[in-house]
C-alpha cells in the first residue's frame, strides 16, 4: 500500500523557513499507517545551485546519499526509525512540539525545490532492504512510487541497469520515455495494477510529475505561498499543514487516469500540462481497494474518492 508525500517550491521572503522540515516530519509520522518496511526523504535542490550530472550520481543501498544537487535520507523499517531529534516512537500528537529532522537534514529539507517522501509496505521486494526502499534514484529519475504492478506489463529494463521489482522498472522505463509526454501516458496506460507516482527527472529538474493510474489515490493542496504538497491521505494535509502554520487550499484528489507536471523554475510551481489515460486494474485489488489502497480514510473521503474512478478491469480469467 505504502504511503507517498511531499512538497515542491521554495520558501519566499519573510515566511518561516522551517515549516517545510516540520511538516515533512509530520507526514512522515502520519504515513505510518501505510507502511512499516522503509521510509525516506529525498532533497532536491534548486537547478541553479549546479552540481553533476544524473549519470555522475550512482544509486546505492546507502542510508545517506549526498550530492550538491540531491540528498536521499531512509531506513529500514517505519517513520520513526528516521534519524529525529525526538526519541524513536513518538508521535506528532505526544506534545506540541512535533518530532524534528536532525538540524543538518533540516536544512535541507527547507532549502530544497523538491522534496519527496516515501513510507513502505512490501509488495514486491526484500521486506526491510535498504534498497528496495524509496525514494529511489533509478538512471535519471528521482522517484517514490505507491502501489503493485505486474512487471511483466512493464517494458524490459534498459541494459545499463538491472531493475530487480516493480518500482525499479517503473522508475528505469520513465527515465527512458524522458519528457516524451505520449509516452508517459502509454507507459501508464499498459500497465497493470495499482499505482500512484511522483518523480523528477534530473536532466529537466524543473519539471515535477504525479501520476494516478489505478486505484491508489493521491491528494494535493497548496498553502498561502502557493507551494504544492501532496499525500496519500488527503486527511494528512488537512491536518499537518494547519499544525506547520501552513493554511491548504484547494485540497483534491487527482483523479484515477491522470499525470500532470509542473514547472518549478519561477520558485512557485505552476502547472505545465495534465494528461488522462485509462489505467487497468486487476480483478484483486478491487477487493483490496477500501482496506488497502483507502486505508486510514475517513467515509466521507472514501465516498469522495470513488467518484473520481475511472479504470478498466483484467479479469483474473483472461
Amino acid at each position: 500500500m505504502c504511503g507517498l508525500f511531499g512538497s515542491a517550491g521554495t520558501v519566499p521572503g519573510g515566511a518561516d523557513p522551517g515549516t517545510i522540515s516540520a511538516l515533512t516530519w509530520a507526514l512522515g509520522l502520519a504515513s505510518r499507517e501505510r507502511g512499516v518496511h522503509g521510509a525516506g526523504v529525498a532533497c532536491l535542490f534548486p537547478a541553479t545551485d549546479g552540481g553533476p550530472g544524473p549519470r555522475e550520481v550512482e544509486p546505492a543501498a546507502v542510508a545517506d546519499l549526498r550530492t550538491s544537487r540531491l540528498r536521499i535520507v531512509k531506513t529500514p523499517g517505519a517513520f520513526d526509525m528516521m534519524s529525529s531529534a525526538a526519541p524513536w516512537g513518538s508521535s506528532v500528537e505526544d506534545d506540541d512540539s512535533p518530532p524534528t529532522p536532525p538540524e543538518d537534514l533540516a536544512a535541507d529539507l527547507n532549502r530544497a525545490a523538491v522534496v519527496l517522501g516515501h513510507t513502505r509496505f512490501r509488495t514486491q521486494g526484500a521486506t526491510d532492504a535498504l534498497e528496495h526502499t524509496s525514494p529511489l534514484l533509478v538512471d535519471s529519475v528521482v522517484g517514490t512510487h505507491n502501489g503493485d504492478v505486474d512487471v511483466d506489463t512493464l517494458p524490459a529494463p534498459p541494459p545499463r541497469t538491472r531493475p530487480k521489482f516493480d518500482t525499479e522498472l517503473l522508475l528505469a522505463a520513465l527515465s527512458d520515455v524522458g519528457d516524451d509526454r505520449a509516452a508517459i501516458c502509454d507507459l501508464l496506460t499498459g500497465m497493470v495494477g495499482r499505482t500512484a507516482l511522483v518523480w523528477v527527472d534530473l536532466r529537466d529538474p524543473i519539471r515535477l510529475h504525479l501520476a494516478r493510474a489505478a486505484l491508489s489515490p493521491l491528494a494535493v493542496a497548496r498553502d498561502q505561498f502557493g507551494r504544492l504538497h501532496w499525500a496519500s491521505n488527503p486527511g494528512w494535509l488537512r491536518t499537518r499543514l494547519p499544525a506547520a502554520g501552513l493554511r491548504p487550499s484547494g485540497l483534491r484528489m487527482l483523479r484515477e487516469g491522470t499525470v500532470e507536471t509542473y514547472d518549478l523554475r519561477g520558485g512557485v510551481p505552476e502547472a505545465a500540462w495534465r494528461a488522462d489515460f485509462v489505467p487497468t486494474a486487476r480483478e484483486s485489488d478491487l477487493r483490496k481497494r477500501h482496506s488497502v489502497a483507502l486505508l486510514g480514510y475517513t467515509d466521507r473521503d472514501r465516498a469522495a474518492d470513488d467518484a473520481l474512478l475511472r479504470r478498466r478491469v483484467l479479469s483474473s480469467s483472461v
